[in-house]
């Protein structure tokens, strides 16, 4: 700590929290502090110069939170550990690569296995905490980006291609070569160094004052409106979620409010399966009508002379206040921002919807099913195990969920399903 510190605004304290200063060239700096100059020298340039990379991609998708949401859609929570998690895959690939040579034998950029570190980084590392299709994109483009063979000199060539913002690697393993390159680096990031366009400081700027501003408005309205019931107050503040239902409950979309149709077998004759796809049905049934009779009476009592009941009040409270009222959230955990979870409750309604008419067509397994488009996925699973015990006269407690990645391996189970998350999908079964 500095001797300039204050002795006196230290004994006062009763928390002090140390935030690392942020940016590119400091994060860069953090990671090879942590470095020391043997364990970067210790291979060949080669190594040195992907571990550079390694850091440098780490700095990126880091320091790219700062752009919130039109760098991450949210915050992710990338640390060292996924850093040294990316250094040991270096280091094993390398240690296989020259099993047998001598100590700092170069290996040609074009004999590594690329493919090796982008899947391991995709999906076991930085892409694991990852839950967005678009981030997930973003990811893989920094991953080809960076990691390629055309980033790195061999056999004293230089590289045919810089890193972003014109870096050009350093063809040695000099630990003080790779601080002299980030020393050169700006104080100040730039977003043409994330591949971001410059005006999007302007964008989060907006994106912040507006979050600012909806807090203020939580905070204003928790003060007053939920102390009293202000027929006006109400009116603006939750027109534009009334506005929200009613473009999804309209005419044109009838199937949202309607109950879902009874199969066309008899109910003593479901499967398992089938059975959960209508039980499924009738609770976004269920939701839906909960959501549309609180709404309807919340809009009577803005907009005309609606009695304002004990419910209608503690719903209009918590939408005031920016949370999913409790009566909705009991029977479904979702968003708790009342916007969203509208939103994926009639989402949900439209995707059972035709789950159900697949299953009434006995296709119900031809095409994947979205795990993230039901409300109780683990409900399903179990399922498809009573369902395959049945068919195979095996009890249901020796069964085994088996998932892989190609359908193939799983040919021979007597019951499969393909479910998907996003953009990853997995063959699965009970065996």
């Amino acid at each position: 700590m500095s001797e300039s510190f204050p002795t006196i605004l230290l004994q006062e304290s009763l928390l002090i929290s140390y935030e690392s200063p942020p940016g590119i060239k400091q994060n860069l700096l953090r990671t090879y502090e942590g470095w020391d100059a043997a364990y970067v020298s210790k291979g060949g340039s080669t190594r040195a110069q992907l571990l550079f990379v390694l850091a440098w991609f780490h700095a990126v998708v880091q320091e790219r939170r700062t752009y919130l949401p039109q760098g991450w859609t949210k915050f992710y929570e990338f640390s060292f550990a996924d850093l040294r998690s990316g250094a040991d895959i270096i280091d094993n690939l390398f240690a296989k690569l020259t099993a047998g040579r001598p100590a700092g034998t170069e290996i040609d950029p074009a004999a590594f296995p690329w493919l090796s570190v982008w899947g391991l980084l995709k999906f076991a590392i930085y892409g694991g905490r990852i839950d967005n299709d678009h981030d997930v994109r973003v990811l893989v483009t920094y991953l080809r980006k960076f990691f390629a063979k055309d980033i790195l000199s061999a056999g004293g060539a230089p590289a045919t291609r810089k890193l972003t913002g014109g870096l050009e690697l350093p063809a040695t393993n000099s630990h003080a070569d790779y601080m002299r390159l980030i020393n050169r680096l700006p104080d100040q990031d730039m977003p043409v160094l994330f591949s971001l366009p410059e005006n999007v400081e302007g964008a989060v700027q907006e994106t912040q004052s507006a979050a600012v501003v909806v807090q203020l408005r939580k905070l204003a309205v928790s003060g007053s409106s939920l102390a009293k019931f202000d027929r006006d107050v109400w009116r603006a503040q939750l027109t534009p979620l009334l506005q929200l239902w009613e473009r999804y409950s309209t005419k044109d979309n009838k199937a949202l409010l309607q109950r879902p149709p009874r199969l066309s077998k008899k109910e003593e004759n479901y499967t398992p399966l089938e059975a959960f796809i209508v039980l499924e049905n009738a609770k976004a049934f269920d939701l839906v009508q909960l959501v549309h009779a609180a709404l309807s009476g919340l809009s009577a009592v803005v907009y005309s002379s609606g009695l304002l009941t004990a419910d209608i009040a503690s719903d209009g409270a918590a939408l005031l206040a920016g949370q999913t009222p409790w009566r909705w959230a009991r029977n479904w955990f979702g968003p708790s921002d009342p916007a969203a979870w509208i939103t994926q409750i009639s989402e949900r309604k439209q995707t059972l919807l035709a789950l159900l008419q697949r299953t009434d067509a006995g296709q119900l397994l031809s095409q994947p099913l979205i795990l993230g488009q039901l409300f109780t996925p683990k409900v399903c699973l179990n399922a498809l195990r009573q369902q395959t015990a049945r068919q195979t006269g095996k009890a249901i407690d020796t069964l085994k969920l088996v998932a892989s990645w190609d359908p193939a391996l799983l040919a021979n189970a007597p019951l499969r399903v393909t479910v998907r998350r996003n953009n990853t999908r997995a063959c699965t079964c009970w065996l």
